[in-house]
């Protein structure tokens, strides 16, 4: 289990998935994520949330990842900051529906310059993180 802290405009987001891949431009899921928030028409993609109506397994929850995936379930939400830019990199993760009992899905996290993310294992170190330190903005 991993523990991921996701910080953004003085708020911080705390929860936890048993599969997460944090993908950064030139990487295929990087690629893969902004094709399918394209597809749903999102010019700035906040978060995308996909969910299988039944519980059928796939070989792991991050091979839910590709676009036009039939009978799902989606969320999706876009950023509201002026101007954004391009995503930095991409959390995709496991992630639950409240509203239907034991219904996993995949979620992808857009995170852009100024956001912050941390990754931890659960003996509590961090395995991969986002954050100011760590990434310059392109000119």
């Amino acid at each position: 289990m991993f523990t991921i802290k996701y910080r953004r405009d003085n708020a911080a987001l705390i929860t936890e998935a048993r599969e997460v891949c944090l993908a950064k431009p030139g990487s295929p899921q990087y690629a893969d994520a902004v094709a399918l928030a394209t597809e749903f028409g999102l010019h700035h993609p906040d978060l995308i949330q996909m969910f299988k109506p039944e519980d059928v397994p796939s070989g792991g929850v991050l091979n839910f990842l590709r676009p036009k995936q039939p009978s799902c379930n989606v969320l999706t939400t876009e950023r509201t900051d002026s101007h954004p830019g391009k995503p930095i990199a991409v959390l995709i993760s496991d992630t639950e529906d409240a509203t239907i009992p034991g219904a996993i899905g995949t979620g992808y996290q857009f995170v852009y310059y100024g956001d912050e993310l941390y990754i931890m294992n659960s003996s509590g170190q961090t395995v991969d993180l986002i954050n100011r330190k760590s990434h310059h903005k392109a000119s």
